[in-house]
């Protein structure tokens, strides 16, 4: 082997180990930054206290070098899965209860928030209430259990600039807590419309259409519901001529207010729904019915959001006779908004425009 090929295989060598050295410091890197996001350990530092939605972790929280918290200074919040009232006299007996869960109790009963400010970001202080304080500028990161993936997922930071801006920090912890309260309630109120949806149904009417809207603008979803008659229409059977249309108004995440009309469709004429449209406050139920030989006709049924009601705004209905003619008649007049939507009547609704 000549002296250039000796050169060249020793860089080669020297190269291949500091790769091996380098992808073995990665690896120990990865393994220490997933046993850092593992906050399983520090849900039993500190004692808990009840506050209105949720548990927090008690007077300064779990501070750094406590009870196993090699991390930093941490806030632990627990929001209750299931929704709770707890009465005062209650609280106290509440909060010995949660000290005594288990780490796993915890996490089946509760959503768990928690907020870190990293340990190279704190003061020793032999003196003082709590032996680590945080520094005057520093960054505190959040982080929450995901029960699904079984781990801690962050899920976002701050950074403080200097000592006169603390006032962030507390901002955005609640803006934090205040999100996965309303996220929280959010899937409570979803789950809970359908037990409605479900409880109205019963064994007597399937879901035709369910469409979410805004109906009275205040960021909360509402929802309207179609529901079918499970039974061909039976001239001797009322009963089969009913198929109730619902409105659910949410009301900021706590509960529907519940609207329900059964004598829109198939009504006496036998009526099918068509479509359902909505546009903002408005929104408009489509009928259809068609004789052999005789005619086609449409309804448009249109109603809106009125200061904490739902009255009708508009009615019309086109014919179309075999014979090639059309009728046509088209009611808006605010004499119309007299008629809530509980109260509307497919079979009247003519005779009340008329008179």
């Amino acid at each position: 082997m000549n002296k250039l090929s000796k050169i060249i295989l020793f860089i080669n060598l020297v190269f291949l180990f500091n790769c091996k050295d380098k992808a073995q410091k990665n690896n120990v890197q990865k393994a220490v930054n997933q046993k850092e996001i593992n906050f399983d350990n520090v849900l039993k530092c500190s004692d808990y206290s009840y506050d209105e939605d949720y548990f927090v972790t008690a007077d300064y929280g779990c501070t750094y070098n406590q009870n196993g918290n090699n991390y930093g200074n941490i806030i632990i919040y627990l929001l209750p899965k299931k929704k709770s009232e707890i009465a005062d006299e209650q609280i106290e007996n509440e909060n010995n209860r949660v000290d005594g869960l288990s780490i796993e109790e915890y996490k089946r009963e509760f959503k768990i928030i928690l907020f870190l400010i990293d340990k190279k970001y704190l003061n020793y202080n032999k003196s003082g209430d709590s032996m680590y304080y945080h520094k005057s500028v520093y960054e505190q990161k959040a982080y929450v259990y995901d029960d699904k993936c079984h781990r801690w997922i962050f899920i976002g930071s701050i950074k403080i600039p200097d000592e006169n801006q603390n006032q962030k920090e507390q901002v955005w912890r609640e803006s934090i807590i205040s999100r996965q309260i309303q996220n929280k309630l959010k899937n409570e109120n979803c789950n809970n419309s359908k037990r409605i949806i479900d409880s109205i149904a019963g064994n007597k009417y399937f879901l035709v259409e369910e469409k979410d809207c805004d109906l009275n603008n205040d960021k909360f979803i509402d929802k309207i519901v179609v529901l079918g008659n499970n039974n061909d229409i039976d001239p001797q059977d009322p009963e089969t001529r009913i198929a109730p249309i619902l409105i659910l108004l949410n009301k900021q995440n706590k509960k529907y207010k519940i609207l329900t009309n059964e004598n829109i469709y198939p009504n006496n004429f036998g009526d099918a729904f068509k479509r359902l449209v909505i546009k903002n406050q408005f929104f408009t139920i489509e009928l259809s019915n068609e004789v052999p030989d005789s005619y086609i006709s449409n309804k448009y049924i249109t109603f809106k959001y009125n200061t904490e009601n739902i009255v009708l705004h508009g009615y019309s209905e086109i014919i179309d006779w075999s014979d090639g003619k059309t009728d046509k008649v088209n009611y808006k007049s605010k004499n119309l908004e007299l008629i809530k939507f509980s109260d509307f009547n497919s079979n009247t609704i003519l005779e009340k425009i008329n008179n």
